[in-house]
This record gives structure tokens, sequence and C-alpha cells, in this order.
């Protein structure tokens, strides 16, 4: 029993820096610069847990998996405009909040994210996540009661750091469903604790930024 609860916290610790891993590649991509990042080990993410989260973070960039499951990023509304205004091309604003940003664009610019952290395990294990209803939208009142019925009453909660470069260092917090631990074969090794976004081909980013051009589809599934 102690065995398979040991890879069962493996898996959710390579499910959590894997999917961190892929979702700065696609920053990465976007901001044409590296995005160094690191997680840290998983912990539950129970109503305490979560109230304090959202203490720290009011933009939430969230999807659900559609068999089963769903991942949602947690970052303050300065790093998330940091993030749009340079996949967009666009001068970064000194906003606190993404309140303001039309929810479409704030969709082109983080669905491709969300994706690329799915890619990450179909490209390492083979494993395909279709994800769907993808959005990013800024902390309200009822959020905590929503997040929590997404991400289910076992959900893991992981922090990551990350740098958009210029001395700017930040933090964030990646909630998921317990069930996703599956997206990792049984012998797959967990990760190191640190990982850099690798360089993608021409073909990756193009893919990857489709959603960012005007009048493309921006179908999730």
């Amino acid at each position: 029993r102690s065995r398979h609860t040991s890879l069962s916290q493996a898996a959710l610790e390579t499910f959590a820096r894997g999917y961190v891993t892929g979702f700065f590649e696609v920053v990465s991509a976007m901001l044409s610069k590296p995005v160094p990042n690191a997680v840290t080990a998983t912990g539950p993410c129970g109503p305490r847990d979560l109230a304090a989260y959202l203490e720290k973070f009011n933009a939430i960039v969230r999807v659900q998996i559609e068999s089963g499951g769903a991942v949602a990023f947690l970052l303050s509304g300065s790093d998330a405009n940091a993030i749009v205004a340079g996949a967009l091309g666009e001068e970064a604003a000194a906003d606190v909040s993404i309140a303001g940003r039309d929810p479409g664009t704030l969709r082109e610019v983080f669905e491709p994210c969300l994706g690329g952290g799915a890619s990450f395990f179909k490209e390492k294990y083979g494993k395909i996540l279709v994800l769907k209803n993808a959005e990013a939208l800024a902390c309200g009142p009822v959020i905590a009661a929503v997040l929590l019925q997404l991400i289910g009453a076992d959900g893991r909660a992981a922090e990551f750091s990350f740098s958009l470069g210029d001395g700017h260092f930040a933090a964030g917090v990646i909630l998921f469903s317990n069930i996703l631990r599956n997206a990792i074969p049984q012998a797959a090794p967990a990760q190191g604790g640190s990982t850099v976004a690798g360089p993608m081909s021409q073909d990756e980013v193009n893919a990857m930024l489709s959603g960012l051009r005007p009048n493309a589809d921006t179908e999730t599934a």
C-alpha cells in the first residue's frame, strides 16, 4: 500500500511539473524568449488551501479534461496582463487585474498555453488529453466554490515560480484533479524540481499561436 501511495504521489508531482512545463513552453514561444519555471511538490487543495491561494492570486486560467478532471492556473493579474501584452505585442500595463480585458482576447492568448500543457503528455507519454471549456477570468465572489467543484474534493495543488525576464520574477499555483495522475505511466520517473522552456520548431510555434491570429478558429477539443 505504501508503494502504491508513493507511486501515486510521484505521478501527481510529475503531472504538475509536466503541465507547467508545457504551459510555459507556449508562453516562451509567444514572448519569443525563454521563460524559466520551477514547481514545488504537490499538496492537497481543500477549501482552506484554496482560500489562502485566492488571497494571493486574482487571475484564473482553467480548462476541463474531456475524459474527466480539470486544470486551473492561479496567477496575479499583473503577471497575466504581462503575458497577454507580450503575446499581442503590446506594451505591458501596470494593471493588477484582468477584469477589464475582453474575455475573447484572454481565451485566445491562454487557450494555446493550456494546450501546450496537454501537448507535453502527448509528446512524452503518448497520452492524449482532450480539452474543453478553456477560459481566463478574474476572481469573483463565488469562484472558490466553482473551482472546488471543478477540481474535485480530492484535488491537488502545486506552487510554481517563473521569470518573464528583465528581473520579473513571479509565482503561481496549478490546481488539478487527482484523477489526472493517470496521465503518467506507472513506471515513469518523477522529473527534477526545475524546468526550463525548451526550443520549439517553427511548425509547433505556428500551431500554438494560431489562436492569436485575426479571425482564426479557437476550438479547444
